[in-house]
């Protein structure tokens, strides 16, 4: 999944290893994979115009992936970003900050134990 936000994008996405994480949560165990940042994407975004052929290009890749399509950002407080949900309850966020985050992913409670 992550690759292809990448290459819809048209960014390198640079991994923060330490945002990975499982948690148990009413019995269920949740996946995130963290946080990834567009090296050079938040300059781009901060500007509201600038979001439509990211989003024409990340559309596809988010329907594809079971995810929610959007048709414009919205104001968090003073930043502009986009968060949608998967059918199982992941999110995927993007702000004009250039971090991508993917979290909450819902998968088999094996998983957790392991953790």
């Amino acid at each position: 999944m992550i690759a292809d936000v990448q290459a819809a994008l048209g960014h390198e996405l640079v991994h923060a290893p330490a945002t990975r994480s499982f948690e148990s949560e009413g019995g269920e165990c949740l996946f995130t994979p963290g946080g990834y940042e567009a090296d050079g994407l938040g300059a781009e975004l901060g500007i509201e115009e600038n979001w439509d052929p990211v989003l024409e290009s990340l559309d596809p890749v988010l329907e594809e992936h079971g995810f929610e399509t959007v048709d414009a950002p919205r104001r968090e407080g003073a930043i502009l970003m986009i968060a949608v949900e998967d059918t199982y309850g992941a999110e995927l966020s993007l702000g004009e900050n250039g971090m991508v985050r993917i979290h909450g992913a819902r998968v088999s409670a094996e998983a957790c134990e392991g953790q």
